[in-house]
């Protein structure tokens, strides 16, 4: 294994680490780089850090600067991000960490985009899970302007949203950070002698200003990344937070400063335990066991300390055990543990299963893997997703967390009807349908569970055909039976064969190993194929076409660990 080179390209900053071919963390640092600003010297900024390292040291990528303004979508701002990237990087190996923990070479980086953007934070979890204990617990990263609340499961990131957008909705992503986040932005209004008066909603004082003030960072007088561009200090951080007040600091009172920084700080406060409350308490079987990292590590002490301290509970959370990532690796390393886990995933990717497929369309000059290592196939496993399970809120995460425990598998998923089809059941008992015309009504519908599901999902990709399956590279793909399924006359147009036993069928047919049913309910495991019919579990038919299945599982997802 060549060392490795550790890039976590932000919208502020660019994280850069260091790891040797034993895996050792040889040099982390944070180099200041507002790219909404000088977006056309990324190329140049990073040649610069890429020649500082020997020829032979691989470079593994991952990003958030996407998000920035100056580009016109996400999609353009991966692209342009990772073109910069390869453009210094020639002749070395590289690769981009994605959401789903595979590695992608720069073209088929720009065509998975969505897998590519703001994936840091699964780098960090599943680097940062060797130190809980047994792997499961959560990650607490926090940064300069927002944190990440990461449930981990066996080793493996099991969040309830992938993209920015949906762990937003989750809380995993509470976009507020230490140092960047404006005070307008948390706060519209101070209590000063029991009268509240408001805030200017205004750009004139950042947190960072905020915990400068309350003590809990020191002045960096060399610093000018602040609402006014003066020195982060004492000083001028009072007449920005006055600012806030539309008053100067040399004619508004200091304890009236000190008040609006001490609540301004409790509100943030507030507002994390809030989120970090949300993921934990949707998370129950998960030990309360946090490893912090991050500019913030301090921060994310004070309020899981503060949960500790005032009893709030989360449950648990009493007997929670709490690891510093500083503790481990280092502070600076800390501060850059996205650079640090992409670096350190690539370097021991032969110790975590890494295989030649993972690292999506490469070639081994480009991905780093011997000429010589041969491909291993893995096992493919389909998955039927019961329609009783599409109306829970905790599917998403029961589903994240139930693969996380299962074997490295591609999995196939065949998403059932749900109460779309039952819906023309009960229209058929009260207004006879064609059964033809039934059949193809439910099939079609199942087109529609596929697309709500990959709105949990969004890095699964939809294939219809077998064909697209075959050539399909994804961990995870949901297969749509509306092309497929009609054409097999051999099936019978009947509400005797349902979306389990078209699950059966496509096993048969493709051939794959195993197949699991996601339920609502258990199932006596003494219990024969055709007394699953009898009892309702399974359609009439599943018997005939699952025969030739020898792995056949029932999992009821609702009590699945």
């Amino acid at each position: 294994m060549n060392a490795c080179l550790g890039l976590d390209i932000g919208g502020a900053n660019i994280k850069v680490a260091s790891v040797d071919p034993l895996g050792n963390i040889t040099d982390a640092r944070s180099i200041p780089f507002p790219l909404w600003q000088k977006k056309d010297q990324l190329a140049v900024q990073l040649h610069e850090i890429v020649e500082q390292t020997a020829a032979n040291v691989d470079v593994a990528v991952t990003m958030t600067g996407e998000l920035a303004d100056c580009f016109e979508s996400r999609q353009a701002g991966v692209k342009f991000i990772v073109q910069a990237t390869a453009s210094c990087c020639r002749d070395r190996k590289l690769a981009f960490y994605g959401t789903d923990g595979n590695w992608y070479q720069p073209e088929s980086a720009v065509a998975n985009w969505e897998m590519i953007a703001a994936a840091n934070w699964h780098a960090i979890a599943r680097f940062a899970s060797r130190f809980l204990p047994a792997g499961s617990g959560f990650l607490i990263d926090v940064g300069s302007t927002t944190t990440d609340i990461i449930p981990v499961s066996k080793g493996l990131p099991t969040p309830t949203g992938r993209t920015d957008f949906q762990r937003l909705r989750a809380s995993e992503l509470f976009y507020a950070g230490v140092s960047r986040t404006p005070v307008s932005s948390l706060m519209s209004s101070i209590e000063v002698e029991d009268s509240p008066v408001g805030l200017a909603r205004e750009y004139f004082a950042t947190i960072n200003d905020v915990f400068i003030l309350t003590g809990d960072v020191e002045e960096r007088p060399e610093c000018v990344e602040t609402a006014d561009g003066r020195p982060a200090t004492k000083k001028y951080s009072a007449m920005r937070i006055a600012r806030m007040v539309c008053e100067d600091a040399d004619q508004l009172r200091l304890a009236v400063v000190d008040q609006i920084a001490k609540q301004t700080k409790a509100k943030l406060i507030e507002l994390s335990s809030l989120a970090l409350r949300g993921v934990v308490e949707r998370s129950p079987d998960l030990p309360a066991n946090f490893v912090i990292s991050g500019q913030g590590e301090w921060f994310a002490k004070q309020v899981i300390d503060g949960f500790i301290e005032h009893g709030k509970a989360i449950e648990g959370v009493e007997d929670s055990g709490m690891t510093l990532l500083s503790s481990k690796i280092g502070l600076a390393e800390s501060r850059c543990a996205a650079a640090v886990a992409v670096a350190s995933l690539w370097a021991d990717r032969g110790k975590l299963g890494w295989q030649e497929s993972e690292c999506q369309k490469q070639t081994p000059a480009n991905c780093g893997s011997p000429e010589s290592k041969p491909s291993v196939e893995r096992p493919v496993r389909v998955v039927k997703l019961g329609g009783s399970l599409l109306n829970w809120r905790e599917t998403p995460a029961k589903i994240a967390a139930w693969l996380a425990t299962q074997p490295q598998a591609r999995n196939v998923w065949v998403i059932g009807g749900g109460e779309f089809v039952d819906l023309v059941r009960r229209w058929d008992e009260t207004t006879p349908l064609d059964e033809q015309e039934a059949h193809v009504m439910c099939i079609d519908l199942m087109s529609i569970t596929s697309r709500l599901v990959q709105s949990w999902f969004p890095n699964w990709k939809i294939v219809s055909s077998l064909d697209e399956l075959s050539s399909s590279v994804e961990n995870n793909v949901i297969f749509d039976p509306s092309v497929w399924l009609p054409a097999k006359t051999e099936v019978p147009a009947s509400w005797t064969f349902t979306s389990d036993s078209c699950a059966a069928l496509l096993t048969s047919e493709i051939e794959a190993g195993e197949l699991v049913l996601l339920k609502s309910r258990d199932v006596d495991a003494e219990l024969d194929r055709a007394s699953w019919s009898e009892d309702g579990i399974v359609d009439l038919e599943f018997a005939k076409w699952s025969a030739t299945i020898e792995n056949v599982q029932i999992v009821n997802l609702r009590i699945a660990k």
